[in-house]
């Protein structure tokens, strides 16, 4: 939660030569949470000309290019890499044809994913996600239970939560998922 010093931090990694990605991450993070994703993209962009070639770097340039709605531009950062079995990746490809609403492209992404990480909440909160809106009520609260006792913090799991239980005539379900979301997400 300290911005601030995330970024000190950062950049001080990245002034003294190093040239690794997770300072570049950080960095790309902190200007993604303060609202200036295009400061992101042109921190990552600049540390793949600078030869701070690593896959991370590629996917979250990917998945900032989705989340300000650049679903070409994430498309050609992501060119090349179908094979792989590179977790952040994988996840980038799966959240770019699930915010293109290629259900079934997005869930062969995820599907991959879990097989790489079997526990990880996100995937299977996308999962979630995607059971629920193909109308797969028990399979998509299966997968979300699962996504919040894995990351408790989660707003979008407790939220999409509470959708599932609202579609299954769960009001009571519904009420303690989305007032758990609103706990952690009181602006929402």
């Amino acid at each position: 939660g300290d911005l601030e010093g995330a970024e000190t931090e950062a950049r001080a990694a990245m002034s003294s030569g190093n040239r690794q990605p997770e300072p570049r991450l950080i960095l790309a993070d902190v200007f993604t949470a303060r609202g200036q994703p295009n400061l992101a993209i042109d921190l990552l962009t600049r540390s793949l000309q600078e030869g701070v070639n690593d896959t991370s770097i590629h996917a979250k340039l990917a998945i900032t290019y989705v989340w300000i709605g650049e679903f070409d531009k994430a498309e050609e950062v992501l060119r090349g890499f179908e094979e792989t079995n590179d977790l952040g990746i994988l996840l980038a490809f799966g959240k770019l044809a699930l915010t293109r609403q290629l259900l079934s492209d997005a869930q062969g992404w995820f599907e991959r994913a879990l097989a790489v990480d079997p526990t990880n909440p996100t995937i299977k909160l996308n999962l979630g996600i995607i059971a629920l809106a193909e109308g797969r009520l028990a399979e998509a609260k299966v997968l979300l239970e699962e996504a919040v006792a894995g990351s408790p913090g989660s707003f979008e799991g407790w939220n999409t939560l509470g959708a599932v239980h609202a579609r299954q005539g769960n009001a009571e379900g519904a009420l303690a998922a989305w007032e758990r979301a609103h706990e952690i997400n009181p602006t929402v």
